[in-house]
């Protein structure tokens, strides 16, 4: 896992990284910095995972760090001399709190639940995607991405929000249970739609889902009349 150490005391920094050597060998330190200027560089540049971040410091302290960046699949270990700011960290959703000198054994504790957490994290994604095979690779791609899917025969076509359809050995039956959720609907014996990209529901030619990318999905008798009573209501 990358981590990035940001505190203003290069001694500490020195130990800290030292320590993480040492003590926990599966972490990589990819920057120590003491600037915010240079924390946002890192975090827009790198795949941070953990961040161990001091409590005070000169200019924006931990918790404005905190107040004033989106860190998405980072956790926060909080940094200090002084134990009284830990109620205060966990309000901010830290991981783990270290009373400086760190010693080695807080220090294995705050990376094994840091580890399990990123752990979580990677399930929860898996649970929130479709994993298929193309042919050649594995696709792992999130819900949220998939616009709709098209029946090709024996095979299906996903239709993606920002990248190029995928083409997969599945029929869409199957693709329909792997996407069984409140987010999908079969409209169509051909057609799987993703709710949250419909643009448009027009009743004419039978009933038409206009989507989020302009591309046009015909619906069944059935379906034509589920969407007319919950988008339209009536």
């Amino acid at each position: 896992m990358n981590v990035l150490i940001y505190d203003d005391d290069p001694a500490s920094m020195k130990q800290l990284s030292q320590s993480i050597s040492e003590y926990c060998p599966s972490l990589k330190v990819v920057a120590c910095v003491s600037h915010f200027s240079e924390f946002q560089s890192i975090i827009d540049k790198e795949a941070v995972e953990i961040l161990f971040l001091d409590v005070q410091m000169p200019g924006l302290s931990g918790f404005e760090v905190l107040q004033s960046t989106t860190l998405k699949g980072v956790s926060v270990v909080l940094i200090s001399a002084h134990e009284k700011y830990a109620i205060e960290g966990y309000g901010y959703n830290v991981k783990y709190f270290l009373v400086k000198p760190i010693a080695p054994k807080a220090l294995m504790d705050a990376v094994s639940k840091c580890e399990s957490s990123a752990e979580d994290n990677g399930k929860d994604l898996l649970a929130r995607s479709l994993c298929v095979f193309s042919g050649k690779d594995y696709l792992v791609i999130p819900h949220e991405e998939i616009v709709r899917v098209e029946a090709e025969g024996s095979y299906s076509r996903i239709v993606l929000q920002q990248r190029q359809p995928e083409l997969v050995s599945y029929a869409l039956g199957r693709l329909e249970e792997a996407l069984a959720s409140e987010s999908f609907i079969r409209c169509h014996r051909s057609h799987i739609v993703n709710l949250k990209h419909i643009y448009k529901f027009s009743k004419m030619n039978n009933g038409l889902l206009i989507l989020s990318n302009g591309d046009t999905v015909p619906t069944s008798r059935k379906s034509k009349k589920w969407f007319e009573q919950a988008l339209v209501g009536k």
